[in-house]
């Protein structure tokens, strides 16, 4: 019988800086503080939590939707599903479930919380924008880098957004 196959090579860069990609989706990644302002800065505060929105705008529909974003060394993800973590953040952390007439419209997968980044998937996402959310807390100064956050159907290499890789520093 015939054999079909297809390879893929992901890599990371060395270069601390790198360049915003995008080809057939956009990607953007927003930083919040505790009090909903947007976070210019690359300096972050120790101990302070901050909510990070992944925005995802689709110029066509997508299956197996991955959205990533690595985060950088010395930060931890607040994962405020357990009850010990944020206290008054407790239970607020944002979700996309929601169903429209098919049962594939909107539905996110999952999310998962791993040591080094935050993963979202969608069996499939329509035309349009998507917003993922999660929160950090940085523990460590010092400095390092924070590396791009990624979106990418599973299946399909040619399309993919990449945001910038930036320097950080953590008082």
């Amino acid at each position: 019988g015939r054999l079909y196959y297809s390879t893929s090579f992901r890599y990371s860069s060395l270069e601390y800086k790198s360049e915003k990609q995008s080809n057939g989706m956009e990607l953007e990644r927003i930083i919040r503080d505790k009090q909903g302002s947007i976070h210019n800065s690359d300096t972050f505060k120790r101990g302070e939590v901050y909510e990070i929105t992944l925005k995802v705008k689709l110029n066509t529909p997508e299956a197996n939707l991955l959205v990533l974003d690595n985060i950088p060394s010395g930060f931890e993800i607040v994962n405020t599903a357990f009850l010990t973590e944020s206290g008054e953040d407790n239970g607020k952390q944002e979700s996309n479930y929601f169903y429209d007439e098919f049962w594939y419209e909107n539905r996110r997968t999952y999310d998962e919380y791993r040591d080094d980044k935050a993963l979202f998937s969608d069996e499939y996402a329509k035309l349009g924008e998507h917003t993922y959310s999660f929160k950090v807390r940085p523990l460590i100064k010092g400095e390092s880098i924070y590396p791009s956050a990624e979106a990418f159907p599973m299946y399909k290499a040619s399309t993919y957004a990449r945001t910038a890789a930036k320097f950080i520093k953590v008082e």
